[in-house]
This record gives structure tokens, C-alpha cells and sequence, in this order.
């Protein structure tokens, strides 16, 4: 498998563990894909891009395995892009899972 592809294979097999309810293998597979695409993130936008999302997704994971103190370090780095990215349904997914209140005031 490319190098390329091996992040891509491994984020939607743990995206579809997430959605599943399998929080662990969730875990299993998002952890190294982050790491494989946090590789390409250096140098271009689109990468980081995907990297903060997936970081995101590894957030929700965490939460669901229980692991509330390392769900809330990956929504942490994760949520400047994904206000800037305006990614409404993922901040509140992860809000909701983590416990954490919006850090933006109310308009």
C-alpha cells in the first residue's frame, strides 16, 4: 500500500469502528493513521487540515473508550481548525462526548 494511502485506509477503517460503536478498534486505527497524516501536514494546509479532523474523530473515540482526559488533549489541538474549517456538527459531537463547553460567547 502507498504511503498515501495507508493513512486514508486506516482513517476510514476507524471512522467506520467509530460510527459502529467499537471505540476501541476506533482507537486502534485512528492513532496511527493520525501519525501517518500528521507526517504529510508539515508544509501543506490540506493535510493539516485532515490531520486536525482526524484528530477530532480520535477524540471521539477516546471519549467513547472512557478516556476523557486524552479525548479532551485531541479536541484541544483540533478545535482552532475546526472552528476556522466552521466543522458546527463536529464541534458539537465532540463537545457532547468530552464534556466541554464552547469556548466561543454566545451571539
Amino acid at each position: 500500500m502507498s504511503d498515501v494511502a495507508e493513512p486514508l485506509t486506516a482513517m476510514a477503517e476507524g471512522m467506520i469502528a467509530l460510527e459502529e460503536g467499537h471505540a476501541r478498534l476506533a482507537v486502534e486505527k485512528l492513532e496511527p493513521a493520525l501519525r501517518c497524516q500528521r507526517r504529510f501536514a508539515k508544509g501543506n494546509p490540506a493535510s493539516a487540515a485532515a490531520a486536525d479532523v482526524l484528530e477530532a474523530r480520535l477524540a471521539l473515540a477516546k471519549a467513547m473508550a472512557g478516556d476523557l482526559d486524552a479525548a479532551r488533549e485531541h479536541f484541544r489541538r483540533a478545535e482552532p481548525r475546526l472552528r476556522a474549517l466552521k466543522s458546527e456538527r463536529l464541534l458539537a459531537r465532540c463537545q457532547q462526548a468530552i464534556g466541554v463547553m464552547s469556548a466561543r460567547p454566545n451571539s
